[in-house]
């Protein structure tokens, strides 16, 4: 049984291709000719995930490419005995399981509900060697996941507990919140508007994602509510009250 099997699927005509899918979701829609866009419509599928849920299996992502459209999944990297390390957070408009390239290392997590597109790999694959534009796209998403990883080591390895706190909702606010009306949180924080942010992670999971105990990022939370940087509605959803002050608590 494929992957893309083992998810529901969401009730869609004729599993017709959405153009608004490939060109902002994807951000792909504008490499693709008509029949190369006809071509991924035929074979692609949208799945719905449920938070919580395992996105992908090794055998799964051995046969597809998958394209995320909405939700936020965890990476982990997993040892021998069972350990495993959260060591990315991926959401709109990133891929996984790139092509060409194959992890055995891997587990993907949905920490909230999802919604996602499948393609096998053998076509996304044929697509790609085809057309240059679409490889040269798919080329800087590497350079950008490199990026990342780098960004995330310097965390680890050099900032405090405070930047690495601020540093995550950064983060959050830039790439991992939906796009809203009015664009990205981050552009609200850059202009010292408030912004509210809903945490895709348990401070549990927080902490694993930047090697900190749970009761050092629930200090650090306090913290920064206290100095008057941020405030909380519930445990999950925050209120950047200072944007500034939290791009100067990172340490960036």
């Amino acid at each position: 049984m494929r992957f893309a099997d083992t998810l529901p699927q969401v009730d869609t005509a004729a599993n017709l291709w959405c153009p608004s899918c490939v060109e902002w979701t994807c951000g792909l829609g504008s490499l693709l000719t008509p029949p190369e866009a006809s071509q991924l419509a035929a074979v692609s599928i949208r799945r719905q995930v449920t938070a919580g849920a395992e996105l992908l299996t090794m055998e799964g992502l051995r046969d597809t490419c998958v394209a995320i459209l909405r939700g936020v999944v965890k990476v982990l990297r997993l040892l021998s005995d069972g350990r495993q390390q959260i060591v990315a957070l991926k959401a709109a408009p990133d891929l996984l399981g790139a092509p060409f390239m194959r992890v055995d290392d891997l587990s993907f997590r949905a920490v909230t509900d999802m919604e996602i597109c499948c393609v096998p790999r053998s076509v996304f694959e044929a697509l790609v060697l085809r057309n240059p534009a679409l490889e040269h796209r798919l080329h800087l998403r590497v350079l950008q996941d490199l990026s990342a990883a780098e960004a995330l080591l310097l965390t680890l390895g050099r900032k405090t507990a405070r930047e690495r706190i601020a540093t995550f909702l950064l983060e959050v606010a830039g790439r991992l919140q939906p796009l809203g009306k009015q664009g990205r949180c981050s552009i609200w924080i850059e202009e010292g508007m408030p912004s509210v942010l809903d945490l895709p992670l348990t401070r549990a999971e927080i902490g694993d994602f930047l090697g900190l105990t749970f009761e050092t990022v629930s200090r650090q939370f306090a913290a920064l509510r206290r100095d008057g940087i941020i405030a909380f509605s519930d445990p999950r959803r925050i209120t950047v009250k200072d944007g500034m002050r939290l791009q100067m608590a990172s340490g960036s």
